[in-house]
């Protein structure tokens, strides 16, 4: 079982929000297409995207576990998917000569011109340098070198069809005075 993770706004409505959620992002923006998206296992990630993206009115996260041995994962970690992934954006880079191809666009292509049966497209979201990761998550391999070990990586899901997550099965966890059986 995977732990997922989503964050959004804190509204109060935490009721609402465990009763309709996960819920769709279908922005223009959203760099895997339309889905429902979810950070990989590790909280601090969704902790910082909350802090990132609601500095002002506050965030609340909340989890899901979903068995992938039971569905079908776009990985874009697997190097053989990577390639394959890889060669799909050359060829729409020679349909559109004049235009940078991003990962969304590919997607879609995949979605539209092949028989694309995934129900989950899961990437690991590569950081410009050490320092961009979160204190405490990478380590050195060696002291001369300026190559790391990702402890932590940031790794994001986008599972394309909300039934998947299945019945009661969305549960606000932060903060916790909003979580289930939070006692003062």
């Amino acid at each position: 079982m995977k732990t997922l993770y989503q964050t959004l706004e804190d509204r109060g409505n935490i009721d609402y929000v465990e009763k309709h959620g996960p819920f769709l992002c279908k922005a223009d923006s959203a760099w895997l297409g339309r889905g429902y998206y979810y950070w990989d296992t590790f909280l601090d990630y969704a902790k910082w995207w909350g802090e990132k993206l609601y500095p002002k009115q506050g965030y609340i996260i909340c989890e899901s576990k979903v068995d992938f041995h039971k569905v079908k994962v776009l990985d874009l970690e697997d190097p053989e998917v990577m390639m394959y992934f890889k060669q799909t954006g050359e060829v729409l880079g020679k349909v559109y000569k004049d235009r940078t191809v991003f990962v969304s666009q590919v997607i879609e292509y995949l979605k539209k011109e092949t028989s694309f049966d995934y129900q989950v497209i899961r990437v690991r979201v590569q950081g410009a340098t050490k320092e961009s990761y979160l204190p405490g998550h990478v380590m050195n391999f060696r002291i001369e070198h300026k190559a790391f070990l990702d402890l932590m990586p940031q790794i994001q899901v986008c599972i394309l069809d909300k039934s998947l997550i299945g019945e009661d099965n969305f549960h606000v966890i932060y903060p916790p005075e909003y979580s289930e059986g939070y006692v003062i």
